[in-house]
């Protein structure tokens, strides 16, 4: 039978198994080795190079990440980290937040009403948007401009022709659908509004287009005068005096004939 025989020459010093360590003393393996972990010195996970296990004897195996990374594994960006390498996002203010994580790119998102401007990161006002807590404008809509930014009052202010809070009527002199601007009636007023047709309603002794001529009956710069063959305040037409003629004129009365008054007072050189 052969016998095996150990060299002659051995220190009697231990060799660790895997995960365990003497630290170099030779004496017992009673020590995790670096990145093992617990009493049976089990493998850490791979913290990879963004975190470090929390390892030895009496660790959890549990990695701990470096500022800027979490997870289990510390392979993702905190919260308020960004891109690649989790780096550390910009401030984006109280009014924003950084798009951050892994594949982030650092911006920052605005919340509704909010843009960045040369005042900082989602320090201002966004277009239709005012006062310092940047509230959505009213709907002025295509006929007027809301007063926004932060120094802004909220209120419409409207373009040529129209009116109203939210600039959805037409002004005084406009008129139609689209408030264009009416003509000019000299001595009337025109049809204006919304519903209005921009046609003029004419003032008493006037009438034309533009009521720029004087009405039936009337004449004179300023058709004050009745025309002949008128009379009274009205400038009524005169009855037809077959055998006289009428008191015409604004002066003028109702229109009795001047042959009936004569013929009262001298019947013999008539008849």
């Amino acid at each position: 039978m052969i016998k095996s025989y150990k060299l002659i020459g051995g220190d009697g010093s231990c060799t660790c198994n895997t995960g365990w360590t003497n630290l170099g003393t030779g004496t017992d393996c009673s020590i995790c080795a670096s990145g093992y972990y617990g009493e049976s010195c089990n493998e850490c996970p791979a913290c990879g190079s963004n975190g470090k296990c929390n390892d030895g004897i009496n660790g959890n195996g549990t990695c701990s990440c470096y500022i800027g990374w979490t997870g289990e594994l510390c392979d993702s960006c905190d919260s308020g980290y960004h891109g690649a390498d989790c780096t550390k996002c910009r401030k984006c203010g109280s009014h924003g937040r950084c798009n951050d994580g892994i594949n982030g790119n650092g911006t920052c998102s605005c919340d509704a009403g909010w843009v960045t401007s040369e005042l900082g990161p989602c320090n201002s006002c966004a277009s239709g948007y005012f006062s310092t807590n940047c509230n959505e404008c009213p709907a002025c809509g295509s006929n007027g401009k809301c007063n926004d930014g932060k120094n802004g009052n909220g209120t419409c202010s409207c373009y040529t022709g129209w009116t109203g809070t939210l600039c959805d009527s037409c002004d005084s002199g406009y008129h139609g659908t689209s408030c264009d601007i009416c003509p000019n009636c000299e001595h009337g007023k025109c049809n204006d509004g919304k519903e209005g047709n921009g046609t003029c309603s004419c003032y008493t002794r006037w009438t034309g287009e533009l009521c720029n001529a004087c009405a039936s009956g009337w004449t004179g710069d300023l058709c004050d005068s009745c025309d002949s063959g008128y009379y009274g305040s009205s400038c009524n037409e005169c009855p037809n005096c077959d055998h006289g003629a009428c008191d015409e004129g604004v002066e003028g009365d109702t229109g009795i004939f001047i042959f009936l008054f004569f013929l009262s007072f001298f019947p013999q050189k008539i008849l």
